[in-house]
């Protein structure tokens, strides 16, 4: 046969010529497994059925899509890069694995959101750079422009300091530099009260190959929490006058510290990593 089935891809082998006319058997290379950058929701409700867009590359026309503790009714395979999926959202909120599969694996921890309540995502044109020259070009997402160099911008969305509000946030390591190391604590989302001024700092500081998250009011520490990996992110809740450390779907600790009802702004910076999937959520009970 002039084309040969050899495992991960149906035809990866072909029959043809060299350069002087001989038959040689080629191979193709091994495709490699899918990557999965962003997913977006027609709806991050609860029992829903509505249509999801995965973006990424190394798609393929018979790469499968599972979600933990949600049904895949459909997959419409677009291109490499793109495929729409049917969902049937289940009972539970929290954030759920995704799991594509083009003949390799790739498993992408905590990537769905489902929760009962409105969630916002900052766009480019929502933030306005406060110091040095943050990368905005991405949705929800500040990346590094030089790696060591503070930057930071704030997000025009006003926060409804009466409402449950959830702010969710994920380290990622920048591509500017290959390996996560040293004590690096400046990486944060901050929150200002628009009356008093008060303001709410929530670090991330990577040590000893963890995370914690440090708070501080004011610019004085308060306290740390425990370690996490880091890779479903953290979450920062308000409600009943205090705040809640939520690392994935666990909560950590609770901040003893009074807030006021105010309306409230949110603002990033970054200096040795990237912070992505940044989310306001106002949750609906």
């Amino acid at each position: 046969p002039s084309t040969r089935n050899d495992g991960q891809i149906s035809v990866n082998k072909v029959l043809t010529t060299d350069a002087q006319g001989n038959l040689k058997l080629c191979s193709i290379a091994i495709a490699p497994a899918p990557y999965l950058d962003e997913i977006i929701p027609d709806s991050y409700l609860p029992n829903t059925t509505g249509n999801f867009i995965l973006k990424g590359a190394f798609f393929t026309p018979n790469m499968t899509v599972q979600i933990t503790g949600q049904t895949i009714n459909s997959i419409n395979f677009k291109s490499d890069n793109l495929v729409h999926v049917n969902v049937t959202t289940g009972e539970n909120e929290g954030t759920f694995d995704v799991m594509l599969n083009n003949g390799l694996l790739a498993t992408f921890t905590g990537r769905m959101l489902i929760v009962l309540g409105d969630v916002f995502k900052p766009k480019p044109e929502d933030w306005t750079v406060l110091t040095g020259t943050p990368d905005l070009t991405r949705e929800g997402e500040i990346h590094l422009s030089t790696y060591g160099i503070a930057s930071s911008a704030i997000w025009n969305k006003t926060i409804d300091g009466t409402k449950k509000i959830g702010i969710k946030f994920k380290p990622e390591l920048s591509p500017l530099f290959s390996t996560w190391s040293g004590d690096f604590q400046f990486q944060y989302i901050e929150l200002k009260d628009n009356i008093t001024n008060n303001y709410y700092t929530l670090a991330t500081k990577y040590e000893g190959g963890y995370f914690t998250c440090i708070y501080y009011k004011n610019g004085v520490y308060t306290s740390a929490f425990p370690y996490s990996s880091g890779i479903k992110g953290f979450e920062l809740r308000i409600y009943d006058g205090k705040f809640f450390l939520y690392n994935g779907q666990v909560v950590s600790n609770m901040i003893q510290d009074e807030i006021t009802s105010n309306n409230m702004t949110i603002s990033s910076s970054i200096t040795y990593y990237d912070l992505v999937d940044i989310k306001l959520i106002e949750y609906n009970s």
